[in-house]
């Protein structure tokens, strides 16, 4: 199972806006401007970047000279903060078993099963923990 690209995306647009906003000095970054630059259509922008207003990563300015600008700091905002705005917390593995078997076995089986998923999702999670968005900027400003 993959997760959407929208965790992707969303990680490439906060680094973008970032990099424009902060570095390149500019006050707001449109969606228009970040779809073209990125080439990710409009609707997908919008869609995942309501996400990351939604979880307070990204703020919104209306108007002529409106857009996008990164609310917190990059120092202090991992690639888990960005997976858990857009994912909701959705679980990484579906383990829901519907079979047909039963019996003690099958139950430790299937609990192996589990539990065996449930650590490797625990250590993509602490990765992403690990890893924050000035990193990223760190390496475009190389």
């Amino acid at each position: 199972m993959a997760y959407p690209l929208a965790f992707s995306q969303g990680i490439m647009i906060i680094v973008y806006i970032y990099i424009k906003t902060e570095l390149g000095k500019l006050d707001y970054l449109s969606q228009r401007k970040i779809s073209a630059a990125l080439n990710i259509p409009v609707p997908t922008i919008s869609k995942v970047i309501r996400s990351l207003i939604n979880a307070n990563i990204l703020k919104s300015k209306a108007g002529k000279n409106g857009g996008f600008m990164v609310q917190q700091e990059p120092a202090d905002l991992t690639l888990y903060d960005v997976f858990t705005a857009l994912e909701q917390r959705k679980p990484l593995f579906k383990s829901d078993f519907n079979i047909n078997l039963e019996g003690e076995k099958v139950g430790a089986i299937t609990a192996e099963i589990n539990n065996s998923l449930n650590c490797a999702e625990q250590a993509m999670k602490a990765e992403l923990k690990n890893r924050t968005i000035k990193e990223l900027i760190d390496i475009y400003l190389k």
